[in-house]
């Protein structure tokens, strides 16, 4: 049977979790890290959405995910960059498939600036503990 304390300590493991993945995302936003912070970030989210209502409904708590979903909402954008150039990636050099890697390289780019800076944030304002 699931405690409160129980699930405090799961929640509490998946918030550490993601302070992890933010730390290596910000250092290195790979395509691994990137996933990685995704993968984070929905475990998270549906920790969250077990916690009671009232714990929900906190002003806090509902600016920190706030700002996790946008997070996770640019970064998926970027993940999907990643694996299109993966896949990309397969094919024989073609001028065509070069300058579309080329473009989607500079989209990436612009998504992960994006990213980024809700990364940071996500660090510096993260007031989703369970108490």
């Amino acid at each position: 049977m699931i405690t409160r304390d129980s699930f405090a300590k799961e929640y509490d493991k998946f918030l550490k979790a993601l302070t992890r993945r933010v730390k290596a995302y910000l250092r290195d936003p790979n395509a691994e890290n990137v996933h990685r912070l995704r993968t984070a970030t929905r475990r998270l989210q549906a920790a969250f959405a077990l916690l009671p209502k009232s714990t929900r409904k906190q002003p806090k708590a509902q600016k920190a995910m706030a700002r996790i979903k946008k997070l996770m909402k640019v970064n998926a954008t970027v993940r999907d960059q990643d694996i299109i150039l993966s896949k990309l990636s397969m094919y024989k050099k073609n001028l065509t498939y070069e300058r579309l890697t080329g473009d989607l390289r500079k989209s990436r780019k612009s998504h992960l600036k994006q990213a980024e800076e809700l990364a940071l944030s996500v660090q510096k304002n993260s007031e989703l503990r369970v108490k």
